[in-house]
């Protein structure tokens, strides 16, 4: 896979998070997928599968938002080889009504056009703060 398709992939990846379209997700995913968020949020750690990323940890991100408020915006998007990264901005109202906006750096791994791995780095002090007050 060129170093460009694997950027597509990311970007239609993000798209589809923004759109809530799940099957799109699911179709950029690889069966195995691995997804790993630091901090204490209630979905951090590693999520292993497809299916456990799309019907736990996405479900999971999204009730720490009002509903339809989280939009994840690529700032730059580089790739070396299989691997994208991606610094994203990230915009949202939290489920208490508290304003969310912060950068990510997430890390992908792209092959055969589907994402295997997913490291996301954010400010998790912050996340912590905005999204789960009672941590």
């Amino acid at each position: 896979m060129s170093t460009g398709a694997g950027v597509e992939v990311v970007l239609r990846y993000l798209a589809a998070s923004n759109a809530g379209d799940r099957a799109a997700v699911e179709e950029l995913l690889a069966d195995d997928a691995t997804f790993t968020l630091w901090g204490r949020l209630p979905v951090s750690g590693t999520t292993v599968g497809k299916r456990a990323i799309v019907e736990s940890l996405m479900p999971g991100a999204r009730k720490l938002f009002q509903p339809g408020t989280l939009q994840l915006q690529p700032l730059h998007v580089m790739a070396d080889g299989d691997h994208v990264v991606a610094e994203v901005h990230a915009e949202g109202t939290s489920a208490a009504g508290l304003a969310y906006d912060t950068q990510y750096c997430m890390v992908f791994q792209v092959c055969d056009g589907q994402i295997h791995v997913v490291r996301e780095y954010m400010d998790t002090s912050y996340a912590e703060t905005v999204l789960c007050p009672h941590l």
